[in-house]
């Protein structure tokens, strides 16, 4: 970017100040503002006397101009320097003010931005998941499939359970005899115990007759 040169409305007075000090003071010669003055006080002198001629006073009153001429024409160049600086500090601060404008937007598109990706992101996230979803379920038998093989379970587990009942109804008969036979020992035994003499076929024929017995119930609990 070019150099701004532009001076402020409290610089301008120093500015004037300053050229017209140059022109007060010279290293060479005699300075302009002390000829203006000389030149001025010979046109009023002139201009005072009671024989002064009209020529004399035109002369000296254009050798007064052209002094002045001197002076106004690098004032009125400050001047223009002065209100082009103005003007390009104005300028300036426009483009100031414009690239402020432009960061705050940029930066508001950029967080703008940024959401949507962020809420990009969440919903592709969100895609992901129904895609899996729906993979799983895609993968998954078909309704009558599923329903067959329930049935077939079902069917299954009836089946077991009649089985569990006919086991339980044979465990029970089974008990039963096997109760009735230890039952038999133990009478045996104790007839044994009591009467040593007795006859031993007696006490098989009596115990056989009684497991008869017992074979008959069990076939009647079958």
């Amino acid at each position: 970017m070019a150099a701004h040169f532009a001076v402020g409305p409290q610089e301008d007075d120093a500015i004037i100040r300053q050229r017209l000090l140059t022109r007060t003071s010279v290293t060479r010669g005699e300075p302009p503002m002390k000829k203006l003055l000389k030149k001025f006080l010979a046109f009023t002198s002139e201009a005072a006397r009671p024989d002064s001629s009209m020529a004399d006073c035109e002369r000296l009153a254009r050798a007064v101009l052209h002094e002045m001429a001197g002076f106004e024409q690098p004032l009125a160049m400050s001047r223009a320097v002065i209100s082009a600086n103005r003007r390009e500090q104005e300028h300036f601060n426009e483009l100031t003010k414009q690239l402020e404008a432009d960061i705050i937007e940029a930066v508001a598109r950029v967080e703008q931005l940024m959401a949507e990706e962020a809420e990009a992101r969440r919903q592709r996230q969100h895609e992901e998941e129904c895609e899996l979803v729906r993979r799983q379920i895609a993968a998954q038998p078909a309704r009558a499939v599923s329903e067959a093989r329930i049935a077939a379970l079902e069917a299954e587990v009836e089946a077991l359970e009649g089985e569990n009942v006919g086991a339980g109804r044979v465990v029970d008969l089974r008990r039963k005899q096997f109760a009735l036979l230890l039952h038999t020992m133990e009478e045996l035994q104790g007839a044994l115990e009591e009467d040593p003499s007795r006859e031993l076929a007696a006490v098989v024929a009596a115990g056989g007759g009684g497991g008869g017995g017992g074979g008959g119930g069990g076939g009647g609990g079958a």
